[in-house]
């Protein structure tokens, strides 16, 4: 392909929920927090807009508890893409990533992000992994500076160090099984 990046990344794309309720999904009528409408579309639509126009992501894998989470109509485009896998996931977040990892599946180097994660963008992910390559293990986080500038009154976990607090971006890069 054309000005893609001769290294690929998989990715888990997490779209399953915890066990019982999810409350805001059910406010929308949806079986899953990632079929929640955001202008009009599935928020995991946007998220695999953002992933699938990254130069360096070659696949994406979808763990989700419904196989059948790309059947509304608005995502129909992603289920018959070729680099879009959907993957039954039942038994938790970590349990589910090992089991896929390294396997022709979910090849390394793989990185895991969240369904729900509708802010994300393609220069995000692609920022994001051009700092990842010479890493065993990157995560992505933001500065408390940072997110109360552009989300002022935002009520965030923070870990504190020196220079700032920082929350995270649920996107973590993996470079390898280590």
């Amino acid at each position: 392909m054309v000005g893609r990046s001769p290294r690929y990344w998989s990715v888990a794309l997490l779209a399953g929920q915890r066990p019982g309720v999810d409350p805001l999904a059910r406010g929308f009528r949806r079986s899953t927090k990632a079929l929640i409408p955001i202008n009009g579309r599935p928020m995991i639509g946007w998220v695999l807009d953002a992933l699938l126009q990254s130069r360096y992501v070659g696949r994406v894998v979808i763990i989700a508890q419904d196989n059948a989470i790309l059947d509304d109509p608005a995502l129909a485009h992603f289920a018959s893409d070729p680099r879009v896998v959907v993957k039954s996931g039942q038994s938790g977040i970590s349990r589910n990533i090992m089991a896929l990892a390294g396997q022709e599946t979910l090849p390394w180097p793989m990185i895991v992000t969240t369904a729900d994660h509708p802010l994300l963008t393609t220069q995000i992910v692609d920022d994001f992994l051009s700092q990842a390559t010479n890493h065993d293990l990157s995560v992505g986080m933001v500065s408390r500076k940072t997110m109360l500038a552009r989300y002022p009154g935002s009520q965030r976990t923070w870990l504190r160090f020196r220079d700032d607090g920082y929350t995270g971006a649920n996107l973590f890069a993996l470079n390898s099984p280590v």
